[in-house]
């Protein structure tokens, strides 16, 4: 074409990009899994020179702002380094953790503005030294980086050693804990093969295994006169396999004994190293407080799935992630059943609780403060309408676990009567329900001990929550049930949220919590 120019652009990478790397949406454990995967990778590609495992150690230093990894796998020689450090160079063999030719390279410059790579290969007498600063080479006209190649002072050694200074953040208490929970779980498979021992600060990291739910049954059919009914134990864990789109999904699904938000969910692996935890895939969109959300549990290995370029999530077209929900619903869809519907707390361990927490709640409602609270409150009282199914009440009356009458020193006298809910009880039903008395002089309390809420705490023995919970319960009824009482008061919820104010001011500041 006429009048026409032709422009060539050199493709080349600025130097400043190692600057973006800091801001990088990474975990700390995710960047070290960088690190930790080219170290397990060099192993495995040379397990017959090296033996049996590889060790990896992190050292943390927050005084000094210094963070380093060392392990004594196969190590590098000049080519591997120079490879190594130069960016989005990936390796030959690219079938394993290492893939993509960035993860060193972005990882060290999110943890830290200086880094260095000290570095021997196995069979090799010569060492290697890479230094790198961030904002020096982002500085630099030219892209140029050196290797330092010298005299190795022993023969027999092999690994890495990475140095990272000049650190950009600061691991809390905190952070380090659930940094080595969270390394521990990655890595799992490997400290069950025996091929990996990791250690923080020198101690060593493990994981432990999740408790699974095993469940006694009773079996059906007649038994001998005065024998014990005969049971068996089932454990809630079965191994699952399906295929979506050519790709291969193997793994497992299981029910915690315990349930718990924080620990459900699926456990997703990718070339024996965790992408994924805890990935709420086919649970359903229902919050973290459904009892699936809370006991499900499983673990997926995707070897044939693509990931993101952190490796902390996979890579779903529309379709294809459609598809893998789909297969995985069918293939957990009892489990999904089994966690909706199971409850581990028994009768007796309610009737306990119940009178535990009928303490708690007598030494609120019972002090005249409480009662000098609902008192200024009043304006006029006038008697409300009550719609009361006396067949109703009474049989709830009578099927509660517990029950206990309180006298609220108000003038005249105003009871509570306070029933803890279980036979006929349901975990749909409210966590709470109440009704006034025909002569306006107290009223009923209904709590529901099988409100999935309620059974959560209970496994997990939170003894001293439940008692504030039904306290706090025990409060909104009676307030609720003031108000109503009070044309003027009942008008705003305004009315409700500042009388129950006033009173927990009154019972935290005087009233013991039990």
């Amino acid at each position: 074409m006429p009048n026409v120019n032709r422009i060539s652009v050199p493709v080349q990478t600025d130097n400043a990009i190692y600057r973006a790397y800091r801001h990088f949406p990474y975990e700390p454990e995710y960047a070290i899994a960088e690190l930790i995967d080219n170290a397990t990778q060099s192993f495995l590609n040379n397990k017959k020179a090296l033996g049996k495992k590889v060790t990896i150690r992190i050292n943390y230093d927050p005084k000094a702002s210094t963070i380093v990894i060392s392990d004594d796998a196969m190590g590098m020689d000049s080519k591997d380094l120079a490879n190594a450090v130069c960016l989005a160079r990936a390796p030959k063999k690219s079938d394993g953790r290492s893939e993509f030719g960035i993860g060193m390279k972005s990882a060290c410059s999110w943890l830290g503005n200086h880094w260095t790579i000290e570095t021997k290969k196995h069979g090799v007498k010569k060492a290697c030294v890479f230094e790198f600063d961030v904002e020096v080479f982002a500085q630099k006209e030219d892209n140029q980086l050196v290797i330092l190649e010298r005299p190795a002072p022993n023969a027999q050694d092999h690994g890495t050693t990475i140095t990272v200074t000049e650190m950009f953040r600061r691991f809390q208490t905190r952070t380090i804990s659930q940094l080595k929970d969270m390394l521990g779980l990655m890595y799992y498979r490997d400290f069950e093969s025996g091929t990996l021992d990791l250690y923080w600060n020198n101690d060593k990291i493990t994981y432990k295994e999740l408790e699974l739910l095993e469940e006694v049954i009773e079996l059906s059919g007649p038994g001998k006169k005065g024998a014990k009914p005969k049971t068996k134990s089932v454990k809630w864990k079965k191994n699952i396999s399906f295929s979506v789109q050519g790709k291969k999904v193997d793994g497992w699904v299981g029910l915690l004994a315990k349930g718990k938000a924080g620990v459900a969910g699926f456990n997703c692996f990718r070339r024996g190293r965790l992408i994924k935890a805890k990935a709420r895939y086919a649970m359903g969109t229902i919050g973290a407080s459904s009892l699936v959300n809370q006991r499900l549990v499983g673990e997926l290995t995707m070897d044939e799935f693509e990931v993101i370029h952190l490796k902390n999530d996979f890579i779903m077209e529309p379709d294809l992630e459609e598809e893998f929900e789909k297969n995985l619903e069918a293939a957990i869809a009892e489990y999904k059943q089994k966690a909706s519907e199971y409850r581990a707390s028994k009768k007796a361990d309610m009737e306990k609780l119940a009178k535990l927490s009928a303490s708690v709640i007598e030494e609120t409602v019972t002090d005249p403060k409480f009662a000098s609270e609902l008192e200024l409150s009043e304006t006029k009282k006038t008697e409300v309408e009550q719609k009361i199914d006396p067949k109703k009440w009474e049989a709830l009356k009578n099927q509660s676990i517990h029950s206990k009458v309180f006298t609220i020193p108000i003038k005249g006298g105003v009871k509570a009567a306070v029933y803890w809910e279980w036979e006929k009880s349901s975990p749909h039903d409210p966590y709470v329900k109440f009704q006034g008395w025909p002569d306006g002089k107290g009223l009923d309390i209904f709590l529901n001990m099988k409100h999935p809420h309620v059974v959560l705490l209970s496994e997990q023995n939170e003894l001293d929550v439940i008692m504030q919970y039904t306290r706090y319960a025990a409060i909104d009824c009676i307030v609720d049930w003031w108000i109503k009482k009070s044309p003027a008061l009942a008008k705003t919820f305004e009315s409700f949220r500042q009388v129950k104010d006033n009173i927990l001011r009154t019972a935290e500041s005087d009233l013991s919590l039990g």
